[in-house]
């Protein structure tokens, strides 16, 4: 839970064959939205190496833990990439549209943001 404190229920757990895991899992997203992922551990070197791939509605995750061992104990470093699928508004625009500076354009960009806002905070 200390990863994944809006984890509200695994639905389950299926072994890979580099060690790892497949899992399906449901979290609490924003305003009390429930968002069902997949996760898989793609890389697995045990003791020193972990990459995780999640996916749920438009957003993809990848997580690297690396492992250290010091003089003090363990280091934990990590590093999270987030990709974003989001619905781009259908008209494409071309610089002979004269599209680029239109209200309409950028409220089309500013409900892109306020989407990819409420999925960051939903994963």
């Amino acid at each position: 839970l200390a990863l994944l404190p809006q984890l509200v229920e695994v639905k389950e757990v299926a072994p890979l064959p580099n060690g790892g895991h497949r899992l399906r899992f449901v979290t609490l997203g924003r305003r009390g939205k429930l968002c069902e992922w997949v996760s898989e551990q793609v890389e697995r070197v045990p003791n020193e190496l972990v990459i995780v791939r999640a996916h749920t509605e438009g957003i993809t995750t990848t997580a690297t833990r690396r492992f250290e061992r010091t003089a003090q104990g363990s280091r934990l470093a990590g590093e999270v990439e987030y990709r974003f699928d989001v619905p781009w508004p259908q008209k494409s625009a071309s610089p002979s549209d004269g599209v680029s500076g239109t209200p309409a354009n950028a409220e089309a960009i500013t409900k892109v943001l306020e989407l990819v806002k409420v999925r960051t905070e939903a994963g």
